[in-house]
């Protein structure tokens, strides 16, 4: 049994996990829409399996909304506890941004190696290379800020007005 505090510490995660799901599940049907039939990426060469990513792109958008959420819930409100409101969204971008391009090299590899089954270093830097000096990812992380700003001003307002609040409005 979760004692009441865990349960609302869960309850507060929960949304950033759904807006991140959302949002990923928008950008795959969004990138479906640009790529269109060709079946790789044009900057990196990988092979682009829309229903491989349809399924991977929400679960990896799942999984850093609740990385999200708990980082928030858990550690970031209480650091920033004393600054300001523009203060607190610039710290908590920087950082998230540092943890977003971790998780996207993590998540290029792995769908680098999954793609080529081959696992040497240079086969697996390559794509990722071309993927982070290529202008598309700058699309991706103006895309990502988007997602960030937003559960950062729901995480600060559901804080303001009250966390079941905020959830009945929606």
């Amino acid at each position: 049994m979760l004692s009441p505090k865990t349960r609302r510490n869960v309850a507060r995660v929960i949304p950033f996990g759904v807006l991140w799901f959302i949002f990923s599940l928008i950008y795959a049907m969004l990138e479906k829409g640009i790529i269109g039939n060709l079946d790789h990426y044009p900057s990196t060469g990988v092979d682009y399996n829309f229903a491989r990513n349809i399924f991977l792109l929400p679960s990896s958008g799942l999984m850093m909304g609740l990385l999200t959420g708990i980082l928030e819930i858990g550690y970031f409100s209480k650091w920033f506890i004393k600054r300001s409101f523009t203060k607190k969204i610039i710290f908590k971008s920087l950082i998230y941004l540092v943890i977003v391009i971790l998780f996207l090299v993590i998540i290029t590899v792995i769908n680098t190696a999954y793609t080529y089954n081959v696992y040497s270093l240079k086969n697996l830097v390559s794509p990722a290379w071309a993927f982070f000096t290529d202008y598309a990812l700058i699309g991706i992380m103006v895309y990502i800020a988007s997602i960030i700003v937003i559960t950062q001003f729901y995480a600060e307002f559901s804080q303001s007005i009250g966390v079941g609040t905020l959830s009945n409005f929606f």
